[in-house]
């Protein structure tokens, strides 16, 4: 079995840690994600809107991630082996990414749209750990 990391995004940004063992993911989104929500501890800005909840059992995890980047995230889709989902965000960035495997954690960095310009704090970088991941 094998890890790998994804790094997708190009904005750099304050660093947040590396979170595991999910029970809970959100976010906040509009035409970006403004912050990503991991277990009731947000990484990001609190412009857009909320997104629903995603409940993720013990005997459950995350087997999908759909991703439109750029110079910042711009959608993120999320997918339980068991079905459960959650999406939000805009229809920019480059063409998708989909990455199917063991999601075992989330890391990233959070900073402005615009370096210097105070536009708006979001997800300006994501990395997403992988076991035996499959990408297409």
């Amino acid at each position: 079995m094998a890890e790998y990391v994804f790094e997708l995004g190009k904005n750099k940004g304050t660093p947040f840690p590396e979170q595991t063992g999910f029970s809970k993911l959100s976010m906040r989104v509009g035409s970006f994600i403004d912050k990503i929500i991991i277990n009731d501890q947000g990484f990001g800005g609190d412009g857009g809107s909320l997104t629903k909840d995603l409940y993720i059992d013990s005997d459950d995890y995350i087997s999908m991630v759909l991703i439109n980047h750029g110079a910042v995230v711009d959608y993120l889709h999320f997918e339980t082996r068991k079905g459960r989902k959650l999406s939000g965000g805009g229809k920019g960035g480059a063409p998708t990414t989909v990455i199917r495997g063991k999601l075992l954690g989330i890391a990233g960095e959070t900073g402005y749209f615009i370096p210097g310009a105070g536009a708006p704090l979001v997800l300006c970088k994501i990395k997403l750990r992988f076991l035996d991941p499959q990408v297409g």
